[in-house]
């Protein structure tokens, strides 16, 4: 059997530790290392780490463990995969589980069809609800190509990802200058050299806690992630536009969907100025006037409300500063 290397980190979360580090002990799949990486805790996270460490071992699950300076999700990620001695790498955040038979699944599958990487559904959670992550095991990540990922007609979360080490190598290490959609890019970047095969269940489960890096409050956050969204978005062309299997048309449509958000949001605003910046730069980056054209209505609609000294409201929260997600 294939030694599966599990890479976690985890930040200033000890109370949540514990449980995720459960649900790798309780896979079914062994040979199992867990190579758990602490991005700088300075609570109770050592200690906690120490005690884990040993029930690892008393359980089958080899314990590769350690701390780093503060550096982000990325940056921790990076360090553990540098550690990795499995022939593949599976990836679990402190805050979500597996099923027990997760890998064993997807293991057995990678096997059956030669793949060289494989995911499955999850239960993403939110506050006053749950869904499956993609909605359709249909849209699970199938074949060669970033395509229908990019384009969101196909998903898959980080942490139900299991590739081989040798191409997860390949594809190099998280883009440690993203504080947030750091997957994004890793993934785009490895769909350029895998082939993906999946498991068409539910298998884990994504929750939204207090510290979910893509938690937001209030307008300046809302922007901050805008920003880096973008900066992702943009970045990940630069990364893969040679690759073969690069799909031009397929980015310019992700560019038309991510610049309405931000577009519709600069508005909400009332920065017309900087959603007109927005529009233009969107088209100059080759998205199609028809994919934006719900955003040029609402420019329009603004710049109306604005001679009578009001603003556009947001569908949800009504005044931007309010918003949250």
């Amino acid at each position: 059997m294939s030694l599966v290397s599990v890479v976690m980190c985890t930040y200033r979360r000890p109370h949540l530790l514990p449980r995720a580090v459960d649900c790798v002990i309780a896979q079914t799949h062994r040979p199992l290392e867990l190579v758990l990486t602490d991005d700088g805790s300075e609570d109770d996270t050592p200690r906690v780490m120490e005690e884990l460490a040993g029930k690892c071992g008393a359980t089958g699950v080899s314990a590769n463990f350690a701390m780093k300076p503060n550096g982000g999700v990325a940056s921790a990620r990076n360090a553990g995969m540098g550690r990795a001695r499995g022939d593949y790498v599976a990836f679990l955040d402190d805050d979500d589980t597996w099923q027990p038979q997760k890998i064993s699944k997807q293991m057995a599958e990678l096997e059956r069809c030669g793949a060289d990487a494989c995911c499955c559904q999850f239960l993403q959670v939110r506050e006053k609800d749950e869904r499956h992550m993609p909605p359709s095991p249909d849209q699970l990540l199938r074949g060669r190509g970033p395509s229908a990922y990019i384009t969101r007609s196909a998903d898959a979360h980080i942490n139900s990802i299991v590739v081989k080490s040798e191409v997860a190598r390949r594809v190099g290490p998280f883009d440690e200058t993203l504080r947030v959609y750091e997957d994004f890019d890793w993934i785009v970047r490895l769909l350029c050299e895998a082939d993906f095969a999946c498991v068409p269940e539910v298998l884990g489960r994504y929750e939204y806690t207090a510290g979910s890096l893509f938690k937001f409050k209030g307008y300046e956050q809302l922007l901050s992630r805008d920003e880096m969204q973008e900066k992702a978005v943009l970045g990940v062309r630069e990364k893969c536009r040679a690759k073969p299997t690069w799909d031009d048309s397929a980015w310019q449509t992700r560019v038309a969907q991510d610049f309405d958000q931000f577009i519709k949001h600069r508005l909400y605003a009332g920065e017309l100025g900087a959603a007109r910046l927005l529009y233009d730069r969107a088209l100059s980056l080759g998205a199609s006037p028809e994919l934006i054209q719900g955003a040029r209505r609402k420019m329009r609609k603004a710049w109306w409300l604005s001679l009578l000294g009001l603003r556009l409201k947001h569908p949800k929260f009504g005044q931007i500063a309010q918003v949250k997600g």
